[in-house]
């Protein structure tokens, strides 16, 4: 993403007059287990770099392609908690569980589920601590995911 976010998404947006304020919440740990055994590659030009270093650079990428930068956090991977009653009930209104499709996966997959939202509520608390600090209120966010490649 940080190699075709900023000239394919932030430049067009800022061309077009629009402020674009860039925000990051990104995990630090190891995606070593999503590869499941095969050996993960990181990023050359990310790869070496430590936290601060990481966050320079995208403050530099962002700032080249004439966005600005909210905020960037780097931190551990946000411990997420699922409900008591996992199992849930098929149809259920209320039944207390995770009903609908959630409810049929692995406890492991439920969790993952659980963190990806967690994080992205850490991201909308980035986004409203600037607001509120601001004194303004954005007209829309735009979120995507650190492995996702703007083509256009």
């Amino acid at each position: 993403m940080f190699d075709t976010l900023p000239g394919t998404l932030v430049a067009p947006l800022v061309a077009g007059g629009t402020e674009v304020r860039f925000f990051a919440w990104l995990e630090n740990s190891s995606m070593a287990a999503a590869f499941r055994g095969r050996r993960p590659m990181g990023h050359p030009a990310f790869a070496a770099l430590d936290d601060r270093q990481l966050a320079r650079e995208l403050r530099r990428r962002v700032h080249g392609a004439g966005g600005a930068v909210g905020a960037i956090r780097l931190g551990p991977r946000p411990l997420a908690t699922l409900p008591a009653d996992t199992a849930g009930t098929v149809g259920a209104a209320g039944g207390g569980g995770l009903e609908g499709r959630l409810w049929r996966y692995s406890e492991g997959v439920k969790l993952t589920v659980a963190t990806r939202l967690l994080k992205e509520s850490l991201g909308l608390r980035l986004v409203e601590e600037d607001e509120e600090k601001r004194g303004l209120s954005y007209d829309w966010v735009l979120w995507t995911r650190e492995d996702a490649h703007w083509s256009a």
